[in-house]
């Protein structure tokens, strides 16, 4: 017998007191409602696993797969039949670097303007970039003289359908691995000529200002410049 008062309109019960199970109270549902909730913020923005978000919250691993499946199931395939975008430029953000969901599952997700589309997919390669990008070019509708801008992460299944499906586009990759962070690919094309610009990412941050670790890496990289020149010039001067 549970002794907590309870709203009758809420438990649609004649009485305020009554005998329950933990599957059925308000109470559990809030506390499994915020369990999964914890879960699936560790799961999409920590990279999480689904053992070590079992442990850090102390619950079974099953009830992180069931906020997974739960997710999943209410995503499905996202957002509205078209995309309407009014301007002369168009940012698209699209990620999939850090969106794993777990190891059975991931999602591509994106940002259009004010709109908002992902798709969900077993796994995350050149196929289902392919297809996101099919699928949004489909649905995206703007003016012939609008200029399409792509940011993505730096992976390389992004290369070949935004180049084939959006061949005008500009498309901006940043690097997130261990040894290529903090730098940037600038893909475009100039008078029909594809070009490639690459340089730290730390320019396009707070107002251009470098950071110190960012400094520091410069500062580096212009003593190994000059050792090395200095080196080609002492070899051809012997």
């Amino acid at each position: 017998m549970c002794e907590k008062w309870h709203d009758p309109d809420l438990t649609r019960r004649d009485t305020t007191k009554f005998r329950f199970s933990t599957y059925t109270s308000h109470e559990a549902y809030k506390v499994y409602q915020d369990f999964l909730t914890e879960a699936l913020t560790l799961m999409t923005t920590c990279e999480g696993t689904l053992e070590g978000i079992a442990k850090y919250l102390n619950i079974s691993k099953h009830m992180v797969e069931l906020g997974e499946h739960t997710l999943l199931d209410y995503l499905g395939d996202s957002g509205k039949d078209m995309i309407e975008v009014d301007g002369d430029l168009i940012v698209i953000y699209a990620d999939f670097s850090g969106t794993a969901i777990s190891k059975n599952s991931g999602m591509i997700m994106s940002k259009v303007g004010d709109e908002v589309a992902y798709q969900v997919c077993p796994t995350i390669n050149y196929m289902t970039a392919w297809n996101f990008v099919k699928r949004l070019k489909k649905r995206l509708e703007t003016s012939d003289d609008t200029t399409v801008v792509f940011v993505t992460d730096g992976g390389l299944a992004w290369l070949d359908p935004i180049q084939s499906l959006f061949p005008d586009a500009v498309h901006i990759r940043q690097f997130h691995s261990k040894n290529t962070r903090g730098i940037i690919y600038v893909h475009l094309r100039h008078e029909g000529e594809p070009y490639t610009v690459r340089f730290p990412w730390d320019a396009v941050l707070e107002e251009g200002e470098a950071s110190e670790d960012a400094r520091r890496m410069r500062e580096r990289r212009k003593l190994d410049e000059s050792s090395r020149s200095e080196g080609e010039r002492t070899n051809r001067t012997n």
